[in-house]
């Protein structure tokens, strides 16, 4: 495992690299946000995830892991803005992530309009990180 380095949250309009995408949802910002902090069941609807779980807290300052194979990614949250902003700062991570050895940051925002909700995912990073084509297949 492999210590990044963490940045704040407006870190995030910084960086140099950004992906962003963004997804229709037949649900509210509510059912967003708590399909977002059910962190153990984020492998049921995101593929590239092999497994996730809270490890400490709630709100800003709160932790969780996740699992893309068999490499761990720990992270904690550097945005909580109950339902419609949430972001978090990569800390630790073992294969591709781990490698890169910098910060890397993602913010997942959350607006209705036209009666779905729209959500908009924009990791962030190094420029290490726009050699990394999984990223990109994760957010098609």
């Amino acid at each position: 495992m492999r210590d990044l380095t963490p940045k704040p949250a407006e870190w995030i309009d910084r960086a140099p690299v950004k992906f962003r995408a963004s997804r229709e949802i037949a649900a509210t910002p509510e059912e967003v946000w708590s399909a977002l902090c059910d962190h153990e069941r984020w492998p049921v609807w995101f593929s590239a995830l092999s497994g996730a779980g809270a490890t400490g807290g709630e709100g800003i300052g709160s932790t969780r892991f996740v699992m893309v194979g068999k490499d761990r990614i720990d992270e904690t949250f550097v945005i909580w803005d109950e339902p419609r902003s949430w972001g978090f700062t990569v800390d630790r991570a073992e294969g591709p992530i781990g490698r890169i050895g910098a910060s890397l940051n993602e913010r997942v925002e959350a607006y209705r309009a036209a009666g779905v909700t729209q959500l908009q995912i924009t990791p962030t990073g190094p420029n290490q990180l726009a050699d990394i084509e999984k990223v990109k297949s994760w957010l098609s």
